[in-house]
C-alpha cells in the first residue's frame, strides 16, 4: 500500500533563496548587505528591493542570471529545526516538493542537490516546474498516485490551488505578518508534524469506536 503523500513547496519554506542572493550580488559587485534583513522571513520581496534597481527588465534578467548560476544550488536551509520533524514524517508519509524553478533537467540537478545536502534522502521526488506556473497541474498528478494529505507553500496563489485540487492547505509564515486568511497557518514544520499526527489520532480514535459499535 502506498504511503499517503505531503506535498511542500521549496523556496521559503525549505530553502532560503533571498539569503542565497547575498554572495551572488557580492560577487557581481552589487549591493547585498540589505539581504540579511529578509533571511529566514516569508516576507517576498519585490525584485526591485532585492537588486536596489527600478528597471524591471533589468531585474529579470538578474533574476534569471541567478536562477542559472551555481549559488541556486548552495541555497542555505531555511529553518534548520526542519531537518528533524522532516525525517520523522518521511517515516509515515512520502514528502513531494514542487518548485517554480524551471524545468531544465540542470535546473532540477541543482535544486535536488541542495536539498539533499540539508534534509537527506528524504524526498520521494523534486518536481521542477516554469517559474510563477500554476500547481494545480502537478497536484493533481499527485492525487492520482495516492492520497495527498497536506500542501504547504507560503503562497496564497498556490494554497488555492491545492484548494480546487480538494487538497488541505497550510500556509508557511515565518518571522513576517499573517495575513487574514481561513487557511490554516504554520510557523515551523514542528507544527506540520503536529498536524499530522492530529490526523492520524483522529482517524486511529474512530476506527476505535467503530470497533467498541460492533
Amino acid at each position: 500500500m502506498k504511503k499517503p503523500i505531503l506535498a511542500t513547496d521549496v523556496d521559503f519554506v525549505l530553502l532560503d533563496w533571498v539569503a542565497g542572493l547575498e554572495p551572488f550580488l557580492k560577487e557581481k559587485g552589487m549591493k547585498y548587505d540589505h539581504i540579511k534583513q529578509y533571511a529566514g522571513s516569508t516576507y517576498y520581496p519585490s525584485l526591485s528591493e532585492l537588486f536596489l534597481i527600478e528597471d524591471e527588465n533589468k531585474n529579470l534578467e538578474i533574476l534569471a542570471e541567478f536562477n542559472k548560476s551555481k549559488y541556486i544550488e548552495q541555497l542555505p536551509i531555511f529553518q534548520k529545526e526542519a531537518i528533524d520533524h522532516i525525517n520523522n514524517i518521511k517515516q509515515e508519509y512520502d514528502i513531494v516538493a514542487i518548485t517554480c524553478l524551471g524545468t531544465e533537467e540542470d535546473k532540477k540537478n541543482k535544486r535536488t542537490n541542495n536539498l539533499v545536502n540539508h534534509y537527506g534522502e528524504v524526498f520521494s521526488d523534486v518536481i521542477c516546474i516554469p517559474v510563477r506556473q500554476s500547481k494545480e497541474k502537478y497536484l493533481k498528478e499527485l492525487k492520482k498516485e495516492s492520497h495527498v494529505e497536506f500542501y504547504v507553500d507560503d503562497r496564497i496563489k498556490h494554497l488555492q490551488e491545492a484548494i480546487d485540487c480538494l487538497i488541505k492547505p497550510l500556509l508557511y509564515v515565518r518571522n513576517a505578518d499573517k495575513p487574514e486568511t481561513e487557511i490554516p497557518i504554520v510557523e515551523c514544520w514542528s507544527h506540520i508534524e503536529d498536524k499530522l499526527n492530529d490526523l492520524h489520532l483522529k482517524r486511529q480514535n474512530k476506527t476505535t469506536n467503530k470497533i467498541k459499535l460492533k
